[in-house]
């Protein structure tokens, strides 16, 4: 997920300020601090900002997890706590959860001897896949707007309205047109990690009449070099061409797993099973109806037909 990483962290800093307003309202975001805080060992966060909360400022780290990581407290605490000696700042930190895979580590991380109390460190937890897109994208924050296809009904229309907001934010401030630029394209590079290709497509499409916009985007670019660089990988091992087919079924199936585990939970072994085991007619129909189908349809779907199973036989 390196380029999913990269973009996050491209998308905490073109509006910084929106992402701090989401887990503290009333904050005053000021300015970029730099995010190497250590000498020895190094420890390099994701972002690092100068802030005011309650009138007394101070620095936000803001890092962000797909799944749970149980060390995720831990590392808070050291990054805040070094970030805080290095310059003599207080420091909040938020944690931005991506997709549900079982319950986010407890908070606050408390370091123990003991029955002895240390340490204890508070985190804001953001579970994105908890937020509704609906409210995001009425609540007029759009460095926000990027996230909706991992929200709650962050399906094909709420994305096609976020884009549309975007859009209708460049109208307004033709200025950033750069920034709108950004956003749009984490947009759309997000939305083919959770919907497809096909599904960033139609919204570049529904935005601008032209998938050139998509096609031009560093990001974008950088995501199509690395699932192709996966099936090259693939291909050393089955032969070009299968390889290449084989990292396009392995794309596919994580994104299925990844947005049924956004909308429905930790899945039964069984229905892993049949993720594994399907092709990508299968997968992309899953796809298609995932913001509708109940987990029964999504099975059905993934569950061979008598009449296929007599034709293997």
């Amino acid at each position: 997920m390196a380029d999913m990483d990269q973009g996050l962290k491209r998308l905490l800093t073109v509006r910084p300020a929106d992402i701090l307003t989401l887990a503290f309202p009333g904050i005053e975001y000021q300015s970029d601090l730099p995010t190497d805080v250590a000498t020895e060992p190094q420890l390099a966060l994701d972002t690092l900002f100068r802030a005011r909360y309650e009138g007394v400022e101070c620095a936000v780290n803001v890092e962000v997890q797909a799944y749970r990581d149980d060390e995720m407290p831990r590392r808070c605490f050291e990054y805040g706590a070094r970030a805080s000696v290095v310059h003599q700042l207080p420091v909040l930190s938020v944690v931005l959860w991506l997709l549900r895979r079982g319950n986010i580590p407890p908070t606050p991380y408390e370091m123990r001897i003991g029955s002895w109390v240390q340490a204890t460190w508070q985190i804001v937890n953001i579970e994105v896949y908890n937020l509704d897109a609906r409210d995001i994208i009425a609540a007029g924050l759009p460095g926000l707007l990027p996230l909706v296809p991992f929200m709650r009904g962050g399906d094909t229309e709420a994305i096609e309205q976020a884009g549309q907001a975007l859009k209708e934010q460049e109208v307004q401030a033709p200025q950033s047109h750069a920034e709108w630029g950004d956003l749009v394209s984490l947009l759309a590079v997000f939305t083919a990690r959770m919907r497809g290709e096909e599904a960033a497509r139609a919204l570049i499409r529904s935005m601008y009449m032209s998938t050139e916009f998509l096609e031009e985007s560093p990001l974008y670019r950088a995501w199509r070099a690395e699932a192709r660089e996966q099936g090259l990988e693939q291909g050393k091992e089955l032969g070009l061409e299968e390889g290449l087919e084989q990292g396009k079924l392995d794309g596919l199936r994580l994104a299925v797993r990844a947005a049924l585990e956004g909308r429905f939970g930790t899945l039964p072994e069984s229905l892993l099973a049949l993720i594994a085991a399907a092709n990508e007619a299968t997968l992309t129909a899953v796809l298609t109806h995932i913001a509708t189908d109940t987990l029964e349809q999504v099975q059905a779907r993934l569950s061979p037909s008598e009449e296929s199973q007599e034709e293997s036989h």
